[in-house]
């Protein structure tokens, strides 16, 4: 439908290549492709030009990995996706669009007479375990003629083996038919085949090392890589493997595939490098489509430390409560494209709805500014729409340890440290868990209690993470003891983000239980922190705001005395950290007591706003605001005085807290950093404000952090909407 629309507004078949293609909402530093899980994680810069086309598609660190498309029309070859410059009479497509949402990334091309659609689709279904534990990802790329007449054309896609450990072990591989009824590693002869029959490449490591990724290039060293497709509406089907040049060749040739195999294996890819390609002919049409899934697949996929042992926890898709089988699941996974596309729709449209509606009842009163030609809420719904699938792709659904209380998540501090369920990394991404499913946070916070509450862990505050290295979730024995890769104690910032996490979770479910579960570790971290809360050494601190949510947890178990406690002492907290950090000039806090001209963005009054507590008088607030304005730059409010990098999950989280004006500089300077970046690879959430928004001299790229863009829809779902009115918030 898109295809034939386009068709109709009389976008017209260039003939030169356009520069750069049309992009909607925004122009993101690179688009996600397959974004699925740690390791299936493939995007496609705009850096510099960059196109679907003219440079390959590339894993979330900017590393090429194999993944190719080519168009055949009337005999004439072009490439739509990858960069295959060695292949004769091989055109490249045009690019003309290229648009996303929270599951699809759209790329359209003038091939010829042909206008092709590549609708790469990571569905959003949060409240759909089995099918977000899948870590495979939809490619559906469809063609109209823009001529009105019959051509014959052919579509062809490969992927080559870099997609597991670099490309660099030795691998082996084999092509199958889930769900028929032949040996395992047999297809229907030639021409045997039904329209539904599945095709199933699958290559892996030969000697896989599970649990180890490769140095700091984070792809695994074992696991599985899939790419599954099947006739569907074609007239003829085709597939082969071997050297991505004689492969691509045979068919811009043949406009077909010869069933070839290479049977020299297992070996090390290194300049022989093995595709496994499919090819789809339609016989003189106006219209076709194909349909394909990619990804890799650990199994297992977490090696975890209980108080009995360690333990290798399977994918949660491989339980009794899934699919079981990874055949079964690639079969379910292909077969459920049609649903899950649905089910997508539900999700934006409430998304969309849900931003519309927050912004009627906020809307800043003069919405052109400077910053961006773009609405605030235009620019709000486009940036969490990038935001979405980058979230959910750092984690894993596994199994329970005991097998009996369901699933599990692990995730991976993707880029800044490779850690295991990162306290400080789960916390900035809070909005997003409470608005797209309260369950999931209590299921990415269950390993954290877990390895506490069974004594592996000997300290009186909560742990930075669960594992040095993802994903060997082993923990630490104590942070107290040094060595080479020792815990990186954070420990009144992790012990105060535990207790807001868990605060969190039950004002999204009301679940007291889980509350009563955890009681005895929560006061143990309080203590902590009203130990050292005032005047930590070496880290920022949430400890007035965690004691005050303690405070509703004792309230909510019923102890009125020990909440009454909580609650004044966080007041009282307050107002001695109010004496000795805000500024003499009564505009702002300070970034250090002992720094008078400094400053930082005081993100850590968000969960006070939202969640209502008292301990923070509306003046703060209404400080900050005003104050942001002041220091802002052209992408954005500096993260503190000392540099003019920022951090944008900690910006929206001020801009939740803010006056409409001041929610708007900084919703719409994202935006417009996330237009005109020159960074390359997925979204980073640490940048530069001035200059072209480069990286930081650390550059963070696709964290879950992101999932603080959605602090305006977690206020809405609390009916907060920025600094209270005098006539719903009062002062203390």
């Amino acid at each position: 439908m898109f295809l034939y629309i386009l068709f109709l507004l009389g976008i017209s078949h260039a003939t030169a290549p356009q520069p750069h293609p049309i992009y909607s909402p925004l122009r993101p530093p690179s688009v996600p492709l397959a974004v699925r899980s740690p390791y299936t994680s493939a995007w496609s810069t705009t850096y510099d030009g960059s196109t679907l086309n003219n440079r390959n598609v590339t894993f979330w660190n900017g590393r090429p990995i194999g993944w190719t498309g080519i168009v055949r029309v009337d005999g004439t070859s072009y490439e739509y996706m990858g960069d295959s410059p060695s292949v004769n009479d091989l055109h490249k497509a045009i690019p003309l669009t290229v648009s996303y949402d929270s599951h699809y990334s759209n790329f359209t091309f003038d091939a010829g007479p042909v206008r092709v659609e590549a609708r790469f689709f990571s569905p959003i279904l949060p409240q759909d375990l089995c099918k977000s534990s899948v870590p495979l990802s939809y490619l559906e790329v469809a063609y109209i003629t823009t001529d009105g007449a019959s051509h014959d054309v052919q579509l062809y896609s490969d992927v080559d083996t870099s997609w597991l450990a670099d490309g660099n072990s030795t691998m082996r591989w084999s092509i199958d038919c889930p769900g028929e009824s032949f040996d395992d590693h047999e297809c229907p002869t030639k021409g045997t085949g039904t329209p539904e029959t599945l095709y199933h490449w699958e290559a892996e490591i030969l000697d896989q090392v599970s649990w180890f990724e490769r140095g700091l290039r984070n792809e695994p060293y074992w696991g599985k890589l899939h790419y599954i497709s099947s006739p569907r509406y074609a007239t003829e089907f085709s597939f082969a493997n071997g050297l991505a040049t004689t492969t691509r060749k045979q068919f811009v040739r043949d406009g077909a595939l010869d069933r070839s195999f290479d049977q020299d294996q297992p070996r090390r890819p290194d300049d022989r490098v093995p595709v496994f390609a499919y090819s789809h002919a339609f016989t003189t049409s106006q219209s076709g489509s194909v349909l394909y899934t990619v990804g890799t697949t650990q199994e297992p996929a977490v090696h975890y430390r209980t108080a009995i042992g360690d333990v290798e926890l399977q994918p949660w898709w491989m339980t009794n409560n899934c699919y079981f089988t990874i055949n079964n699941m690639i079969s379910k996974h292909y077969q459920d494209y049609t649903a899950s596309a649905k089910e997508a729709k539900v999700w934006t449209m409430q998304l969309r709805h849900d931003v519309a509606t927050y912004y009627a009842k906020d809307r800043a009163k003069d919405d052109s500014t400077e910053v961006s030609s773009m609405s605030e809420e235009e620019s709000y719904y486009a940036i969490l729409t990038l935001s979405t699938r980058q979230i959910l792709a750092a984690n894993v659904l596994t199994e329970s340890a005991d097998n009996a209380t369901g699933a599990t998540i692990f995730q991976k501090e993707i880029s800044s440290d490779g850690k295991v369920n990162t306290v400080d990394v789960i916390y900035p991404a809070l909005p997003f868990w409470l608005y797209a499913n309260p369950e999931l946070l209590r299921l990415l916070l269950k390993p954290i209690f877990e390895f506490q509450e069974s004594g592996l862990y000997h300290e009186q505050y909560a742990m930075h993470d669960i594992g040095r290295f993802y994903p060997d979730a082993i923990g630490y024995f104590s942070s107290s003891i040094p060595d080479e890769w020792g815990e990186e104690a954070m420990p009144v910032e992790e012990s105060a983000n535990m207790i807001i996490l868990a605060y969190s979770y039950f004002m999204a479910t009301n679940n007291t239980e889980y509350l009563a579960t955890h009681f005895d570790i929560l006061k143990r971290w309080t203590v902590y922190v009203i130990e050292k809360s005032l005047y930590p050494e070496h880290q920022t601190t949430t400890g007035i705001v965690a004691i005050n949510c303690m405070g509703g947890i004792a309230s909510a178990l019923g102890d009125i005395t020990l909440a009454t406690r909580y609650v004044t002492l966080a007041y009282d907290y307050y107002e001695l950290w109010a004496a000795s950090s805000i500024d003499t000039t009564n505009t702002h806090t300070l970034l250090a007591y002992q720094l008078p001209n400094s400053y930082s963005i005081l993100y850590n009054i968000y969960p006070a706003l939202l969640f209502n507590l008292r301990s923070i008088p509306k003046s703060l607030f209404l400080m900050e605001s005003a104050f942001y304005p002041t220091v802002a730059q052209e992408y954005g409010v500096p993260l503190d005085n000392r540099h003019l990098w920022t951090k944008s999950d900690w910006e929206m989280w001020a801009a939740a807290t803010s006056l409409p004006q001041t929610r708007a500089l900084f919703v719409k300077s994202l935006a417009k950093w996330i237009n005109e970046t020159v960074t390359d690879k997925a979204l980073t959430d640490h940048y530069m404000t001035t200059g072209d928004g480069n990286y930081t001299d650390y550059p963070f790229v696709a964290r879950p952090v992101v999932g603080g863009h959605f602090s305006l829809l977690a206020m809405g779902m609390f009916g907060r909407h920025g600094v209270p009115s005098e006539r719903n918030y009062r002062e203390r």
